[in-house]
């Protein structure tokens, strides 16, 4: 943000003051400046300033968070031309300045510099935002002025990426690897279809995965080729000779959601080794069945060239039945299909940082019967 007005000169010992006054500069939020807040103070608050800096006639102020009261005074006088009050202690005496603000620092040359400054007196030390400003007036007090004097905290949502407290904090091993996951939804059609679904949830082994059913679906996440194992599992379970169903699951991975599995929290469960705990139980188990799916590479530009091999697998499987509007339809053993999601899943794990992938599976058709 920038304020395009002439700069004005800096009045006499303005240098000297502002530049001796680093770390002792208060900005003056005045009562009239809190009156969209529903306890107006009912007197001056001065908010210590972070840093500050005198360079080719401005004045820059260094404040700890953007979203504070002195943040938003400044964006203020930004955006509507107004002034900023603020005081200035050097030598023991007391000064008080009247600014405009010109532009504010988030990032860039100026921003470092004072950062840079501010660490090396304290490794911890952070801040939001540097104002550059125009001195208008400048005039020694007899005294300090009477109000509450405070210094804002750091904000955790305001925290550079490079501050030493999240260096220190080594992600936990889960957070190394990329989570897949899954959302998985059955819908037979049948009368028995409560213990169809329940009994086909129950028998998944989901001792390699997160797993949890909510009122919509179940949830998967964890090592691909056990997300993928979960999954299989849960659609062989729930099959039922002569019974229309349908499933449907979303298999995601690089989501931001997933990119911390929080044992303590979540209670995730990353297993290391590959060897599927389904797989089995169900290997030996075929029917016929179709699916339709979807994949959406996401972040990329290229997506359909990334999309375009997934197909190419589907015909190399001897599962590919069509391309249709919005989808691409496989037929065949529900173990080839199987198998081919699973080479899909790898081939996406290996080449897109980010994917979604909608399937919907089917069984028993009517038309069939």
């Amino acid at each position: 943000m920038i304020r395009q007005i002439k700069k004005r000169a800096l009045p006499a010992n303005a240098e000297e003051i502002f530049s001796a006054a680093s770390g002792r500069c208060w900005i003056e939020i005045r009562p009239g400046d809190r009156k969209h807040t529903k306890s107006p103070a009912e007197q001056s608050e001065f908010v210590r300033c972070a840093h500050t800096l005198v360079r080719d006639g401005s004045v820059y102020l260094a404040i700890y968070r953007e979203k504070s009261p002195a943040g938003a005074l400044l964006t203020r006088a930004l955006w509507y031309g107004g002034t900023v009050n603020v005081l200035a202690e050097c030598g023991g005496a007391y000064y008080s300045a009247v600014l405009l603000a010109d532009r504010s620092h988030i990032a860039g040359g100026i921003f470092s510099e004072v950062l840079v400054s501010l660490r090396q007196q304290n490794a911890e030390a952070d801040i939001g935002a540097v104002w550059e400003m125009s001195v208008v007036l400048l005039e020694k007090l007899a005294k300090k002025p009477a109000g509450t004097y405070t210094q804002e905290e750091m904000d955790l949502f305001e925290i550079h990426l490079d501050h030493p407290s999240l260096k220190r904090q080594a992600p936990p091993k889960e957070a190394l690897h990329p989570v897949t996951g899954c959302r998985v939804s059955l819908a037979p059609m049948s009368d028995d279809y409560i213990s169809i679904i329940l009994n086909a949830v129950g028998k998944v082994d989901t001792a390699n995965v997160w797993a949890s059913t909510d009122e919509f679906s179940t949830i998967y996440r964890g090592r691909r080729v056990h997300v993928l194992d979960a999954l299989a599992a849960c659609l062989i379970f729930a099959y039922r000779k002569g019974v229309h169903m349908t499933m449907t699951a979303t298999v995601s991975r690089g989501c931001p959601g997933d990119r911390q599995m929080d044992a303590a929290l979540q209670n995730a469960v990353w297993a290391e080794d590959d060897v599927p705990a389904n797989a089995p139980h169900i290997c030996g188990i075929h029917f016929p069945a179709a699916a339709k799916f979807a994949l959406y590479p996401l972040g990329r530009g290229d997506y359909m060239e990334l999309i375009a091999p997934v197909i190419d697998l589907a015909k190399q499987a001897g599962v590919y039945d069509r391309s249709a509007y919005y989808a691409t339809c496989v037929r065949g053993d529900v173990q080839a299909l199987l198998g081919y999601f699973d080479r899909v899943a790898e081939y996406c794990e290996q080449t897109m940082e980010h994917y979604v992938l909608e399937i919907t599976f089917a069984v028993n058709f009517p038309e069939e019967a």
